[in-house]
């Protein structure tokens, strides 16, 4: 598989899905943030006490599912996803889109990271 910043581009929307307690699977749209240094990983920003947090801390297996409709491609990710709460990482990845969702900034405690890395794929191109 190409490496994770190959595929996707800073910014772009995928969906990750995740797993309650009765392993019924929930969805939602997440912006997509790449550590350059982490070409195998794929992050996102989100609030410490959402939900989607409270389905990782209980099961970190997670989907994500991209579809790109210029290139008629699909990609469905299987893999573990970590809580990361780092300031340092914050700066480092923060950028004016992040703004509207956390105006306090990076060293916001309203903001936390998730790694996702994934461990099996799927591809598909449509013809």
């Amino acid at each position: 598989m190409k490496k994770l910043t190959q595929i996707f581009q800073y910014g772009q929307v995928v969906i990750l899905y995740t797993y309650d307690l009765k392993h019924k699977i929930h969805g939602r749209d997440m912006t997509v943030l790449l550590r350059p240094q982490d070409e195998d990983a794929i992050w996102f920003g989100t609030y410490p006490n959402s939900q989607k947090i409270k389905e990782i801390k209980n099961n970190n297996d997670v989907i994500i599912n991209y579809k790109d409709p210029f290139r008629r491609e699909k990609i469905i990710l299987f893999g573990k996803i970590e809580i990361v709460d780092n300031v340092r990482i914050k700066k480092e990845m923060w950028n004016d889109s992040l703004q509207m969702f956390f105006p306090e900034g990076p060293e916001s405690p309203k903001m936390i990271l998730l790694k996702f890395q994934p461990n099996r794929n799927e591809f598909y191109k449509n013809k």
